[in-house]
């Protein structure tokens, strides 16, 4: 039998032998269509409306709840037993990780802020086609906002000087559809175009082929479990300041995102800081390796060798550090694709 050379990976080096390989799988796969994704609104009270883009009969703002404006910032995470955790840990991080930690402390308690290059003018953006096209998920989903008190409204009128009324767009994922306010219109006068991103802290990214050196060097069996925070920017209030930079137009009302919000150039570095600092906070206290710990943003990833319980030292108390702070992570799925366990 003729030797295939291979990469480090235990892969051959020459392509068309891999090609060969996965040309010669005769296994079908399921399609969309085989396995269709049935979204749930989570406001099943709130009544579906024929057309989006007209006016609701006044009966139906007697479904939509009304959240007015704070008096100060507000977040699900329990600050306090967070401040706790950052300064016990404060002293054995690195000057790095005290750096993002703070900067996450300080959003928490006073809002996230960003440096903007120049002023921004009052804006008024009819939303896109794809907010009317998903108008039933659109609502459903600001709805659930104004329960938890991320979004303002609704108001007959803008509740502050010089808003911003940003254009709402949805964005299709497999089992939800996501609003998103394009903060990036119009182009070059937009709160994107104004942020001054030398500002802002570099989130800290892995990748898929750091995971897949890291699952290697983990060996065979290895040990593996991912997290993934629900509603995860939501977590992150934005300053007073940012609030006017947020608003947006639905169903003939006025809102305000009073956190942040998917959209937004800043909103990675914000949320990262915050993610990255509960994930060494469960570092510190299990004293897991950070060699096996990855993380994209919101999406934890831990790996061990078969031999260690590393991993389920650190998954058990991730949970419970999550539990205390009252960060809301998703339960096992049973595809393996939000969050599951995997142990030898």
């Amino acid at each position: 039998m003729k030797a295939t050379r291979t990469t480090s990976l235990g892969l051959p080096s020459s392509w068309l032998t891999i090609f060969g390989w996965l040309s010669a799988v005769t296994a079908t796969f399921p399609t969309p269509e085989d396995e269709p994704d049935t979204i749930i609104r989570k406001n099943p009270e709130v009544p579906v409306l024929v057309d989006y883009k007209s006016a609701p009969p006044p009966s139906f703002w007697q479904y939509i709840p009304f959240q007015p404006l704070p008096l100060h910032v507000q977040t699900p995470v329990n600050v306090p037993a967070f401040r706790h955790f950052v300064m016990q840990a404060l002293p054995s991080w690195p000057f790095s990780v005290r750096v993002r930690a703070m900067a996450a402390l300080q959003q928490l308690e006073h809002g996230a802020q960003a440096v903007l290059t120049h002023p921004l003018q009052t804006l008024f953006s009819p939303n896109m086609q794809s907010a009317f096209e998903h108008g039933p998920f659109i609502t459903d989903n600001i709805v659930s906002w104004l329960k938890a008190g991320f979004v303002c409204g609704p108001f007959s009128y803008p509740p502050l000087p010089n808003l911003r009324v940003n254009p709402l767009k949805a964005v299709e994922q497999h089992d939800k559809i996501r609003p998103c306010l394009n903060l990036s219109h119009p182009i070059g006068s937009s709160y994107n175009d104004a942020l001054f991103k030398p500002a802002l802290i570099r989130p800290i990214m892995s990748s898929a082929r750091i995971f897949a050196y890291r699952l290697y060097e983990a060996g065979k069996n290895a040990n593996f479990s991912k997290f993934d925070m629900k509603t995860a920017y939501k977590n992150v209030p934005q300053h007073p300041s940012v609030w006017p930079y947020q608003g947006f137009y639905w169903q003939t009302k006025f809102f305000i995102d009073i956190s942040t919000v998917f959209g937004s150039g800043a909103a990675p570095s914000q949320f990262d800081v915050f993610s990255a600092t509960v994930q060494f906070i469960a570092q510190f206290l299990c004293l897991v390796p950070v060699f096996f710990i990855l993380r994209q943003l919101d999406d934890l990833v831990i790996l061990s060798p078969s031999y260690s319980t590393a991993c389920q030292q650190f998954s058990a108390i991730y949970q419970q550090l999550c539990s205390q702070l009252n960060i809301k992570i998703a339960p096992p799925c049973p595809k393996k694709e939000k969050a599951f366990f995997k142990f030898a």
